[in-house]
C-alpha cells in the first residue's frame, strides 16, 4: 500500500506496513532500506491434508519461518523435521548447506 500511495503522491498513514518501492523504480536504493527479511509460510493443506501425511506431522507443525540477510539464510521447521534445523550460508556467490543436529 505505501507504494500505491507514494506512486498517487498521497501521505502514507503511520498504521500502515513496509515502506515504498518507489524509490527502485526510480532507480535509487534508499539509505535506510533494510539489511534483513524474515517470513512465515505456512505449507498446510486443509483439504487433502498432502504434507501431514506425507511427512506424519499435525497441521500445526506445517510451516517454517525464515530469516535472511547478505550472508545467511535460516530456515527453522515448526515440526523439527527428523531433528535437524537447516542453516542456508551465501557468501562471495557460494551457497553452503549445514546441518545442525537438534540434541
Amino acid at each position: 500500500m505505501p507504494t500505491i500511495l507514494d506512486g498517487l503522491n498521497l501521505p502514507v498513514p503511520r498504521q500502515c506496513d513496509g515502506h515504498s518501492l518507489m524509490p527502485f523504480l526510480r532507480g535509487e536504493t534508499p539509505a535506510d532500506w533494510r539489511r534483513a527479511v524474515h517470513w512465515l509460510y505456512d505449507f498446510r493443506d486443509p483439504v487433502a491434508q498432502m504434507p501431514e501425511t506425507v511427512l506424519n506431522i499435525k497441521s500445526s507443525e506445517c510451516n517454517l519461518l525464515v530469516h535472511r540477510d547478505a550472508e545467511f539464510k535460516y530456515v527453522h521447521f515448526a515440526a523439527n523435521l527428523f531433528l535437524i534445523r537447516l542453516i542456508f550460508v551465501y557468501r562471495l556467490h557460494l551457497i553452503h548447506l549445514k546441518l545442525l543436529q537438534i540434541t
